[in-house]
């Protein structure tokens, strides 16, 4: 974990502890804004943004809901170049280029497993899926989701999984690891389906998710991997089913009317084992996957 240069790479800027205090806070000050941004335009469209949260939004409320993590790479673009006198890209790659391989692996490989585990699922649970698509109504869902999911995605990976594990790496790998996790699981504790679910049932997948993301970024040495797995699950998560309850609700292909939480969480961990065997295997055998 120490040794990895992914967390190396943050020793290259400018790294006292107010630098990265300050950067917090003016990305948690460029998100309030935003979200009250996003509420005056709800409010002048007629939608109730606190109903939204718990029922179906429309497909404005999704579009801005994704859209305004979009000045969480605004922050850290102006950040780190200016406050810890670094290249924005040393929070993706320390090689500063994007590996599409990475990315491509990760999210491919990610799909391939949930495809296998929903299947699995349709068989053991006959009736747990339902087909729901109503294309015309889907369409412009797809086609917001294709575009912003990347940045809603990518924006948390860049925070917890770039800035927060590379900052707090410099003073351990482990807590570079551990710490975002648990705040990335905790952050996510405010969604409904947490709600309707309970903490014990749905607060393990948001931990195990940071746990899953920072592990990769920091065995491969880069962001990539973490990308692509991050961001084909929203999509998957988001247009392929929908669930009662979830923080995303779009139209989609399949609905879960009797969502079983505990056996959705303990497939996740089974899934997550299986991704990092596959992903361990590769990283020894395939060297271009490997560190730097």
């Amino acid at each position: 974990m120490n040794d990895s240069p992914f967390i190396a790479v943050a020793r290259t800027g400018k790294n006292n502890f107010l630098r990265y205090v300050f950067s917090v806070f003016f990305v948690i000050f460029l998100v309030v804004s935003g979200s009250v941004v996003v509420a005056i335009a709800l409010g002048l469209t007629g939608i109730n943004p606190t109903a939204a949260l718990t029922g179906a939004p429309a497909l404005l409320y999704f579009t801005l809901n994704l859209a305004l993590f979009g000045v969480v790479w605004l922050g850290l673009w102006l950040c780190l170049p200016r406050i810890h006198q670094r290249p924005f890209m040393t929070l993706i790659n320390p090689t500063r280029r994007f590996d599409w391989g990475r990315f491509w692996l990760g999210a491919g490989l990610w799909l391939a497993i949930n495809i296998a585990y929903n299947l699995v699922f349709a068989v053991l649970k006959p009736g747990y899926y339902t087909w729901s698509l109503d294309l015309p109504a889907f369409l412009p869902y797809l086609l917001v989701g294709l575009l912003l999911f990347p940045i809603q995605a990518g924006a948390e990976e860049l925070f917890f999984r770039g800035y927060l594990t590379q900052g707090l790496g410099l003073v351990n790998g482990w807590v570079g690891w551990l710490v975002p996790a648990v705040v990335f699981g905790l952050l996510h504790s405010f969604n409904p389906e947490v709600g309707a679910y309970g903490l014990l049932l749905t607060l393990p997948v948001y931990v195990g998710m940071g746990l899953l993301f920072g592990w990769i970024t920091l065995r491969s040495g880069s962001l990539e991997l973490a990308l692509g797995v991050h961001i084909l699950n929203n999509l998957y998560a988001g247009l392929l089913t929908r669930i009662p309850d979830s923080a995303i609700q779009t139209e989609a292909l399949f609905t879960v009317e009797k969502y079983d939480a505990l056996a959705e969480m303990l497939a996740f961990f089974a899934c997550a084992l299986i991704f990092v065997l596959i992903i361990e295997a590769i990283l020894r055998r395939a060297p271009r996957f490997g560190q730097g």
